[in-house]
């Protein structure tokens, strides 16, 4: 989601088929937070 209420980048994107999601899974905006603070060492 980012800064929109809806994910924008593959309606913005000029390459066709490059940000491909996968319904099979799905993260919730919780599971995406806690990623984020792994990979950026802030756990």
């Amino acid at each position: 989601k980012g800064h929109y209420d809806k994910p924008t980048c593959q309606s913005v994107c000029p390459i066709t088929k490059c940000i491909i999601t996968d319904p099979n899974h799905v993260e919730s905006d919780e599971e995406l937070l806690e990623k984020f603070v792994i990979i950026q060492g802030l756990a």
